[in-house]
């Protein structure tokens, strides 16, 4: 691939800033579709790992390695076996693969390393590792749907990681567009799918919470507002329960993604609150059909008693 065609595929200016590389990568392969477009896929790709190399390269050199060093050799190769591309900022890496020469790493020995930080350290650190062994092109291409599904498999427990944080690793990793990287992983992919949805319902509760409460959805948005939390509780209109009763079934199917999101013991006695207020307007109008039908057996009662009165005074 000639230098034009590497900024070309990408859509940018040269450029030595590997930010701005990899945002312009990410930013073509959300457009892409995989499946369809194996071809295309291989050539962002080949474009990115050839703007990092020649980013790298640009890189200036400390003067000391050459200017102010009288014992540097210019022809002793041996001391190139063990240079590591250079880093944007140290990204912690275990002690056994820190010690390892970087030419004899395999991808392996990045897995563990990779399954190792996000046991220890979280899923924060380990999503800095697998970003730094992409910019460095340090996962082969076969092996970048697992590496990504190690991130993915942690990231998406709610209780490991917060929403806005997992949105950006959803994000990042392209797989709205990429549904290809779940292959034979239809469990992580039925998770992923589910907390996606359920951060999508809340985000459409909170901009109907932030209308105004006009007359033809006034009582969906009060209910909105009760539900997150930011009124206190009304009146018992019955439209207004009906709304929460709506919200709460669907908040039912999605509660398990939402635990770190939504104040749960607030909702507990919202809930509760709600089905006392149903239960009491159906004994309320238990009562006053049977205070309707009382009166209305009285009517007919005293109707027929003065009929047969009127019958026997009348002979």
């Amino acid at each position: 691939m000639t230098l034009g065609s590497i900024w070309d595929v990408l859509g940018i200016d040269r450029t030595t800033d590997p930010l701005v590389i990899r945002r312009a990568y990410g930013s073509k392969l959300r457009g892409l579709n995989v499946e369809t477009d194996p071809a295309g896929f291989m050539a962002l790709r080949s474009a990115l790992e050839g703007a990092l190399q020649l980013a790298n390269y640009a890189a200036p050199e400390p003067a000391s390695t050459v200017d102010n060093d009288p014992d540097y050799d210019f022809y002793n190769f041996d001391s190139l076996d063990d240079v590591s591309p250079p880093q944007a900022h140290p990204v912690y890496e275990p002690q056994g693969l820190s010690e390892q020469p970087y030419n004899d790493r395999t991808s392996g020995d990045r897995a563990n390393a990779l399954s190792q930080i996000l046991a220890a350290r979280g899923v924060k650190a380990g999503w800095d590792y697998y970003t730094m062994l992409m910019a460095r092109g340090d996962i082969a291409l076969d092996d970048q749907t697992s590496f990504a599904m190690l991130v993915l498999e942690r990231a998406v427990d709610p209780k490991l990681l917060p929403a806005p944080d997992f949105l950006m690793i959803y994000d990042r990793l392209g797989l709205e567009h990429s549904p290809w990287r779940f292959e034979g992983r239809a469990a992580l992919q039925a998770q992923v799918q589910s907390r996606v949805a359920a951060l999508h319902w809340l985000e459409k509760l909170r901009a109907l919470a932030a209308k105004r409460a006009r007359k033809n959805e006034k009582y969906e948005v009060l209910a909105a507002r009760l539900f997150l939390h930011q009124r206190r509780w009304l009146r018992s209109k019955g439209a207004l329960l009906e709304a929460l009763t709506r919200m709460f079934a669907v908040y039912h199917s999605h509660a398990v993604w939402l635990s770190g999101d939504v104040d749960t013991a607030w909702l507990s006695s919202l809930e509760g609150r709600v089905q006392r207020a149903i239960r009491l307007k159906k004994r309320n109008a238990k009562i006053v059909l049977t205070i309707i039908f009382i009166a209305l057996f009285a009517d007919i009662l005293g109707v027929f008693t003065k009929s047969i009165v009127d019958f026997f005074t009348s002979k």
